[in-house]
């Protein structure tokens, strides 16, 4: 056989090898069906189910229930809280500083319970954060040439005159969040947990401000008490290493529905300490949204014939609650008039140390 009648055979060969491919490809199959369609192809879904691995926690005998016990050691911020401001005349151009509030960390803590449903592998678990933190800070002036000092809150003080301020700020922070989740495996050492629930609780807060002259002193009180609920979701992920060490990283968000039902603004009159100067009360309403993020390491076991499981982990971790500066708010409220220009209000953040223990039995 010369090359000529080799190729044309080779040929012929491939040619049928395609056809027999395409007629066989072209019949249905046990699992789903392929549909004619013009152009290009739509994409097909999958003729087989996906399933995750589940990665929860299962012991033996257990209950399937779980605990969880966090010390927090965090410090609390909000923005525009500033004090007072120093500004010295040079040439028609002010240059100075602004004082703002001090804040210290606090101690604070989470607590936590869940089950494991029997249900895929979902489970539910809620959790409530304390955190209860005053801080107060004292701005001296000092006498220097074209120099002026001025409060940032008060209405009746005398700048050449003003000696100190001194602000101390109260917050009551309660929140619970309600989450189910499912953890499943991505590959063999990375696990996800995609969580869906709900954001409620309280916020409430207090600031008093006290200034002073050599003669005189100036005081007042702001408040805002306040409740939210709403829709919260995130992730959980684990990068899982050997000996039941991990390191991880958790994000969530929300958006939630906030009362501020009571916001008071009570500033007394110098001249009669009986009297208010100004005492107004204001209520609104709002949505408003908030971010989580903690990164760190773990570590977690089996113990008692895998009766018992416990889980460890340390990380940093912040919250930022939007919009949550309403003191500020009700001031200017209280001081502006047409055309009114407000500030939008500040944002309330946590930042720290998150040290957590759970417990599965």
């Amino acid at each position: 056989m010369n090359f000529k009648n080799k190729f044309l055979a080779i040929l012929f060969a491939v040619l049928a090898c395609n056809v027999a491919f395409a007629y066989d490809n072209s019949q249905p199959t046990s699992g789903c069906e392929r549909t004619q369609s013009c152009g290009c192809d739509i994409p097909q879904p999958s003729c087989t189910s996906a399933y995750n691995h589940p990665a929860n926690i299962d012991v033996c005998g257990s209950w399937d229930f779980f605990v969880t016990g966090t010390f927090l050691w965090w410090q609390p911020r909000q923005d525009q809280m500033e004090l007072a401001q120093t500004l010295y005349a040079n040439q028609s151009i002010n240059v100075g500083s602004i004082h703002g509030l001090s804040f210290d960390w606090e101690p604070a803590f989470k607590v936590g319970a869940g089950y494991n449903f029997n249900w895929d592998n979902w489970l539910a678990y809620v959790q409530y954060t304390r955190v209860n933190s005053s801080t107060s800070s004292t701005v001296n002036n000092t006498v220097e040439t074209g120099k002026t000092f001025h409060d940032t809150w008060l209405t009746q003080t005398t700048d050449a005159d003003l000696q100190k301020v001194v602000g101390k700020w109260d917050l009551n922070f309660n929140i619970i969040d309600l989450e189910c989740s499912r953890p499943y495996y991505n590959g063999k050492k990375l696990t996800f947990t995609t969580h869906y629930g709900l954001k409620g609780g309280w916020i409430d807060q207090k600031l008093k401000i006290d200034s002073s002259t050599a003669t005189v002193g100036y005081s007042a009180e702001y408040s805002t008490d306040s409740w939210l609920i709403g829709p919260r979701a995130g992730i959980y992920t684990n990068w899982n290493f050997c000996e039941g060490f991990r390191a991880f990283g958790n994000v969530a968000a929300s958006i939630f529905y906030q009362k501020f039902n009571k916001m008071t603004y009570r500033e007394l009159a110098v001249n009669d300490p009986t009297q208010w100067l100004r005492a107004t009360d204001y209520s609104t309403s709002t949505l408003s949204p908030s971010l989580e993020m903690l990164v760190g390491f773990g570590w977690e076991s089996y113990f008692a014939n895998n009766n018992w499981h416990f889980d460890g982990f340390v990380g940093y971790e912040t919250q930022v609650y939007f919009h949550q500066n309403m003191l500020r708010f009700h001031e200017q409220i209280s001081l502006s008039a047409p055309p009114y220009s407000f500030n939008t209000p500040g944002d309330l953040v946590f930042h720290g140390l998150t040290v957590t223990a759970r417990v599965d039995f």
